[in-house]
Protein backbone atom coordinates (compact mmCIF):
# COMPACT_ATOMS: atom_id res chain seq x y z
CA UNK A 1 0.00 0.00 0.00
CA UNK A 2 2.72 2.64 0.85
CA UNK A 3 4.65 2.10 -2.39
CA UNK A 4 1.69 2.74 -4.00
CA UNK A 5 0.75 6.04 -2.52
CA UNK A 6 4.34 6.52 -2.94
CA UNK A 7 4.35 5.44 -6.97
CA UNK A 8 0.99 7.53 -7.78
CA UNK A 9 2.42 10.73 -5.71
CA UNK A 10 4.53 11.24 -8.30
CA UNK A 11 1.86 11.82 -10.81
CA UNK A 12 1.86 15.45 -9.89
CA UNK A 13 5.26 15.78 -8.20
CA UNK A 14 3.64 17.28 -5.04
CA UNK A 15 1.60 15.69 -2.97
CA UNK A 16 -2.25 17.33 -2.63
CA UNK A 17 -2.04 19.90 0.00
CA UNK A 18 -4.25 19.81 3.20
CA UNK A 19 -7.69 20.84 2.58
CA UNK A 20 -9.11 24.56 4.39
CA UNK A 21 -11.86 24.16 6.67
CA UNK A 22 -14.86 25.77 5.24
CA UNK A 23 -15.31 29.36 6.32
CA UNK A 24 -17.62 32.35 6.06
CA UNK A 25 -17.09 36.12 4.84
CA UNK A 26 -18.69 39.32 5.79
CA UNK A 27 -16.28 40.83 3.11
CA UNK A 28 -17.94 39.76 -0.45
CA UNK A 29 -14.87 39.96 -2.43
CA UNK A 30 -12.31 38.54 -0.02
CA UNK A 31 -14.09 35.71 -0.02
CA UNK A 32 -14.37 35.22 -3.38
CA UNK A 33 -10.24 36.05 -3.88
CA UNK A 34 -9.77 33.12 -1.36
CA UNK A 35 -12.12 30.66 -2.87
CA UNK A 36 -10.24 31.42 -6.32
CA UNK A 37 -7.29 30.90 -4.87
CA UNK A 38 -7.96 27.22 -3.02
CA UNK A 39 -8.21 28.76 0.62
CA UNK A 40 -11.38 28.41 0.96
CA UNK A 41 -14.48 25.84 0.41
CA UNK A 42 -18.04 27.11 -1.31
CA UNK A 43 -21.64 25.37 -1.97
CA UNK A 44 -22.32 24.27 -4.99
CA UNK A 45 -26.03 23.09 -6.76
CA UNK A 46 -24.60 19.20 -8.17
CA UNK A 47 -25.95 20.92 -11.44
CA UNK A 48 -23.74 23.53 -11.37
CA UNK A 49 -20.41 21.29 -11.66
CA UNK A 50 -19.61 19.62 -15.02
CA UNK A 51 -18.34 16.52 -15.91
CA UNK A 52 -15.43 15.95 -18.12
CA UNK A 53 -15.60 14.40 -20.77
CA UNK A 54 -13.35 11.51 -20.36
CA UNK A 55 -14.36 8.85 -18.57
CA UNK A 56 -14.51 8.25 -15.00
CA UNK A 57 -15.86 4.92 -13.51
CA UNK A 58 -18.50 2.71 -14.42
CA UNK A 59 -22.01 4.56 -13.77
CA UNK A 60 -23.00 1.15 -11.33
CA UNK A 61 -20.05 2.78 -9.33
CA UNK A 62 -22.95 5.82 -8.15
CA UNK A 63 -26.12 3.26 -7.34
CA UNK A 64 -27.18 1.48 -4.16
CA UNK A 65 -25.85 -1.49 -6.19
CA UNK A 66 -22.60 -0.45 -4.73
CA UNK A 67 -21.68 -1.12 -1.05
CA UNK A 68 -19.34 1.69 -0.76
CA UNK A 69 -21.37 4.46 -2.54
CA UNK A 70 -24.31 3.62 -0.21
CA UNK A 71 -21.82 3.77 2.52
CA UNK A 72 -20.66 6.94 1.32
CA UNK A 73 -24.06 8.71 0.73
CA UNK A 74 -25.40 6.83 4.11
CA UNK A 75 -22.62 8.77 6.13
CA UNK A 76 -23.13 12.46 4.54
CA UNK A 77 -26.24 12.31 5.06
CA UNK A 78 -25.70 11.43 8.71
CA UNK A 79 -22.72 13.50 9.27
CA UNK A 80 -22.07 16.17 6.14
CA UNK A 81 -19.66 16.14 3.44
CA UNK A 82 -16.18 15.70 5.21
CA UNK A 83 -14.29 16.28 2.19
CA UNK A 84 -15.03 18.79 -0.59
CA UNK A 85 -14.95 17.75 -4.33
CA UNK A 86 -12.25 19.06 -6.28
CA UNK A 87 -12.67 22.04 -9.30
CA UNK A 88 -12.15 24.07 -11.53
CA UNK A 89 -12.74 26.86 -13.62
CA UNK A 90 -13.27 27.10 -17.43
CA UNK A 91 -14.68 29.64 -19.32
CA UNK A 92 -14.80 31.61 -16.67
CA UNK A 93 -17.01 30.81 -14.14
CA UNK A 94 -18.20 27.45 -14.87
CA UNK A 95 -17.20 24.59 -12.67
CA UNK A 96 -15.77 21.07 -13.79
CA UNK A 97 -14.71 18.54 -11.40
CA UNK A 98 -11.50 17.15 -11.13
CA UNK A 99 -12.26 14.77 -9.10
CA UNK A 100 -14.74 13.72 -5.97
CA UNK A 101 -17.24 12.08 -8.16
CA UNK A 102 -18.97 9.34 -5.60
CA UNK A 103 -19.05 12.64 -3.50
CA UNK A 104 -20.94 14.65 -5.81
CA UNK A 105 -23.28 12.00 -6.91
CA UNK A 106 -23.79 11.26 -3.01
CA UNK A 107 -24.59 14.85 -2.80
CA UNK A 108 -26.65 14.76 -6.08
CA UNK A 109 -28.87 11.52 -4.59
CA UNK A 110 -29.22 13.53 -1.11
CA UNK A 111 -30.47 16.80 -3.36
CA UNK A 112 -28.19 18.82 -1.40
CA UNK A 113 -25.43 21.08 -2.25
CA UNK A 114 -21.87 19.80 -2.57
CA UNK A 115 -19.00 21.38 -1.05
CA UNK A 116 -16.40 22.38 -3.28
CA UNK A 117 -13.07 23.52 -3.27
CA UNK A 118 -10.79 24.92 -6.37
CA UNK A 119 -7.78 23.83 -7.39
CA UNK A 120 -6.25 26.97 -8.60
CA UNK A 121 -2.42 24.68 -10.08
CA UNK A 122 -4.83 22.52 -11.88
CA UNK A 123 -4.27 24.48 -15.46
CA UNK A 124 -4.43 21.88 -18.03
CA UNK A 125 -6.71 19.18 -18.67
CA UNK A 126 -4.21 16.69 -18.06
CA UNK A 127 -3.22 17.63 -15.18
CA UNK A 128 -7.04 17.43 -13.99
CA UNK A 129 -6.82 14.20 -15.35
CA UNK A 130 -3.85 13.15 -13.44
CA UNK A 131 -4.79 14.18 -10.79
CA UNK A 132 -8.34 12.41 -10.53
CA UNK A 133 -6.40 9.24 -11.52
CA UNK A 134 -4.51 9.26 -8.62
CA UNK A 135 -7.06 10.19 -5.88
CA UNK A 136 -8.84 7.13 -7.59
CA UNK A 137 -5.55 5.21 -7.05
CA UNK A 138 -5.35 6.65 -3.65
CA UNK A 139 -9.04 5.84 -2.38
CA UNK A 140 -9.98 2.82 -4.20
CA UNK A 141 -8.29 1.17 -7.39
CA UNK A 142 -10.02 1.19 -10.80
CA UNK A 143 -10.71 -2.27 -12.45
CA UNK A 144 -9.00 -3.14 -15.17
CA UNK A 145 -12.22 -2.66 -17.79
CA UNK A 146 -12.31 0.59 -15.69
CA UNK A 147 -8.93 1.25 -16.51
CA UNK A 148 -9.02 0.37 -20.27
CA UNK A 149 -11.83 3.07 -20.56
CA UNK A 150 -10.27 5.33 -18.64
CA UNK A 151 -6.74 5.21 -21.13
CA UNK A 152 -8.70 5.07 -24.03
CA UNK A 153 -10.90 8.23 -23.39
CA UNK A 154 -7.18 9.76 -22.82
CA UNK A 155 -6.32 8.75 -26.34
CA UNK A 156 -9.55 10.07 -28.29
CA UNK A 157 -9.46 13.34 -26.18
CA UNK A 158 -5.69 13.70 -27.05
CA UNK A 159 -5.21 13.74 -23.23
CA UNK A 160 -2.14 11.37 -24.25
CA UNK A 161 -0.88 10.52 -27.87
CA UNK A 162 -0.15 7.14 -27.07
CA UNK A 163 -0.21 4.26 -24.75
CA UNK A 164 3.88 4.84 -24.36
CA UNK A 165 2.80 8.38 -22.82
CA UNK A 166 0.11 6.90 -20.74
CA UNK A 167 3.04 4.28 -19.29
CA UNK A 168 4.91 6.93 -18.36
CA UNK A 169 2.37 9.57 -16.66
CA UNK A 170 1.22 6.81 -14.73
CA UNK A 171 4.24 5.02 -13.52
CA UNK A 172 2.94 1.59 -15.38
CA UNK A 173 5.05 -0.49 -17.92
CA UNK A 174 4.41 -0.43 -21.55
CA UNK A 175 4.01 -3.88 -21.57
CA UNK A 176 1.18 -3.67 -18.39
CA UNK A 177 -0.64 -0.80 -20.37
CA UNK A 178 -0.93 -3.20 -23.37
CA UNK A 179 -2.35 -6.13 -21.49
CA UNK A 180 -5.01 -3.58 -19.75
CA UNK A 181 -6.13 -2.32 -23.52
CA UNK A 182 -6.64 -5.89 -24.73
CA UNK A 183 -10.04 -5.78 -22.88
CA UNK A 184 -10.93 -3.39 -25.52
CA UNK A 185 -10.62 -6.45 -27.98
CA UNK A 186 -13.83 -8.35 -26.23
CA UNK A 187 -17.01 -7.91 -28.19
CA UNK A 188 -19.49 -5.48 -27.66
CA UNK A 189 -22.06 -8.40 -27.42
CA UNK A 190 -20.26 -10.13 -24.70
CA UNK A 191 -19.92 -6.63 -22.98
CA UNK A 192 -23.23 -5.26 -23.16
CA UNK A 193 -24.32 -8.84 -21.43
CA UNK A 194 -22.61 -8.01 -18.21
CA UNK A 195 -24.09 -5.44 -15.87
CA UNK A 196 -21.43 -4.57 -14.12
CA UNK A 197 -18.86 -4.40 -16.22
CA UNK A 198 -16.36 -3.97 -13.46
CA UNK A 199 -16.40 -7.99 -13.66
CA UNK A 200 -14.24 -8.40 -16.54
CA UNK A 201 -10.66 -8.51 -16.95
CA UNK A 202 -7.61 -8.95 -18.54
CA UNK A 203 -8.06 -12.69 -18.59
CA UNK A 204 -11.00 -12.84 -20.81
CA UNK A 205 -9.74 -10.73 -23.29
CA UNK A 206 -7.11 -12.81 -23.56
CA UNK A 207 -9.22 -16.06 -23.59
CA UNK A 208 -11.10 -14.28 -26.03
CA UNK A 209 -7.93 -13.67 -28.72
CA UNK A 210 -6.91 -17.93 -28.12
CA UNK A 211 -11.17 -18.87 -28.97
CA UNK A 212 -10.38 -16.18 -31.86
CA UNK A 213 -7.14 -18.00 -33.21
CA UNK A 214 -8.31 -21.82 -32.61
CA UNK A 215 -12.01 -21.42 -33.43
CA UNK A 216 -13.19 -19.43 -37.41
CA UNK A 217 -16.87 -19.48 -35.75
CA UNK A 218 -16.05 -18.07 -32.27
CA UNK A 219 -18.37 -15.51 -32.30
CA UNK A 220 -21.11 -17.82 -33.59
CA UNK A 221 -20.79 -19.95 -30.67
CA UNK A 222 -20.40 -17.27 -27.96
CA UNK A 223 -23.42 -15.84 -29.42
CA UNK A 224 -25.60 -19.25 -29.22
CA UNK A 225 -24.16 -19.68 -25.48
CA UNK A 226 -25.60 -16.82 -24.62
CA UNK A 227 -28.76 -17.20 -26.36
CA UNK A 228 -29.12 -20.65 -24.64
CA UNK A 229 -28.70 -19.55 -21.04
CA UNK A 230 -31.06 -16.89 -21.32
CA UNK A 231 -33.28 -18.80 -23.19
CA UNK A 232 -32.64 -21.38 -19.89
CA UNK A 233 -32.79 -19.01 -17.19
CA UNK A 234 -36.84 -17.67 -18.75
CA UNK A 235 -37.98 -21.19 -18.68
CA UNK A 236 -37.15 -21.36 -14.88
CA UNK A 237 -37.31 -18.22 -13.75
CA UNK A 238 -34.29 -17.70 -12.78
CA UNK A 239 -31.93 -14.30 -13.05
CA UNK A 240 -28.29 -15.37 -14.17
CA UNK A 241 -25.42 -13.41 -12.56
CA UNK A 242 -22.83 -11.48 -14.29
CA UNK A 243 -20.23 -14.17 -12.47
CA UNK A 244 -22.46 -17.21 -13.94
CA UNK A 245 -22.79 -15.10 -17.63
CA UNK A 246 -18.81 -14.82 -17.54
CA UNK A 247 -18.08 -18.52 -16.55
CA UNK A 248 -20.74 -19.52 -19.24
CA UNK A 249 -19.03 -17.32 -21.82
CA UNK A 250 -15.90 -17.92 -21.73
CA UNK A 251 -15.70 -21.78 -20.97
CA UNK A 252 -13.63 -23.67 -23.09
CA UNK A 253 -15.09 -24.39 -26.71
CA UNK A 254 -14.80 -27.73 -28.17
CA UNK A 255 -12.76 -28.09 -30.86
CA UNK A 256 -14.35 -27.72 -34.50
CA UNK A 257 -15.76 -30.82 -36.06
CA UNK A 258 -13.80 -32.01 -39.08
CA UNK A 259 -16.64 -33.73 -40.38
CA UNK A 260 -16.37 -37.22 -42.20
CA UNK A 261 -12.85 -37.87 -43.75
CA UNK A 262 -12.25 -40.95 -45.45
CA UNK A 263 -8.96 -42.60 -45.34
CA UNK A 264 -8.20 -44.25 -49.07
CA UNK A 265 -4.97 -46.84 -49.45
CA UNK A 266 -2.11 -45.57 -51.28
CA UNK A 267 -2.61 -45.73 -55.13
CA UNK A 268 -6.00 -47.26 -54.48
CA UNK A 269 -9.92 -46.08 -54.21
CA UNK A 270 -10.44 -48.18 -51.75
CA UNK A 271 -11.53 -46.82 -48.56
CA UNK A 272 -9.61 -48.23 -45.20
CA UNK A 273 -11.42 -45.94 -43.05
CA UNK A 274 -13.30 -43.03 -41.87
CA UNK A 275 -12.66 -40.45 -39.29
CA UNK A 276 -14.97 -38.27 -37.67
CA UNK A 277 -15.20 -36.02 -34.64
CA UNK A 278 -12.97 -33.07 -33.13
CA UNK A 279 -9.31 -32.92 -33.80
CA UNK A 280 -9.15 -33.71 -29.96
CA UNK A 281 -11.72 -36.82 -29.71
CA UNK A 282 -11.65 -38.22 -33.53
CA UNK A 283 -13.33 -41.62 -33.76
CA UNK A 284 -12.26 -44.17 -36.64
CA UNK A 285 -14.52 -46.49 -38.27
CA UNK A 286 -12.53 -49.47 -39.99
CA UNK A 287 -13.87 -50.51 -43.81
CA UNK A 288 -11.23 -53.32 -44.22
CA UNK A 289 -8.96 -55.94 -42.06
CA UNK A 290 -6.15 -53.22 -42.30
CA UNK A 291 -2.64 -53.84 -43.62
CA UNK A 292 0.91 -52.83 -41.95
CA UNK A 293 0.98 -49.88 -45.03
CA UNK A 294 -2.81 -49.40 -44.23
CA UNK A 295 -2.24 -48.77 -39.93
CA UNK A 296 0.84 -46.61 -41.18
CA UNK A 297 -1.12 -44.65 -43.42
CA UNK A 298 -3.66 -43.85 -40.81
CA UNK A 299 -1.02 -43.17 -38.07
CA UNK A 300 0.59 -40.67 -40.13
CA UNK A 301 -2.53 -38.73 -40.52
CA UNK A 302 -3.23 -38.96 -37.03
CA UNK A 303 0.44 -37.65 -36.38
CA UNK A 304 -0.43 -34.36 -39.02
CA UNK A 305 -3.69 -33.17 -37.56
CA UNK A 306 -1.75 -33.71 -34.17
CA UNK A 307 0.73 -31.16 -35.39
CA UNK A 308 -1.43 -28.42 -37.37
CA UNK A 309 -3.66 -28.18 -34.56
CA UNK A 310 -1.36 -28.32 -31.61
Amino acid sequence: MAKRIQAVSKLLGNAKPPVPAARSFTNESSSEQLIDAGKATFEADPSDVMLPKTYNREEISYTDTDEAFKELRDSIKQDGQDEPIHVRKINGDDLILISGRRRLEACRALGIKVVCIISPRIATDKEAELEKYRENTLRNDLSAYELCMLYQSWLENKIFESQADIAEAVGKTKARISQIFTISNIPKYIVSEIVDKRLLQTRHAAQYAKFKARHSNVDDTLKKRIKTYKVNAEKAGQTVTDEKKLSLIFAPIASENHGVREIKAPGSKKVLCSVKGSEHKPTFQLKVALSETALKKIEDIIVEDALNTG
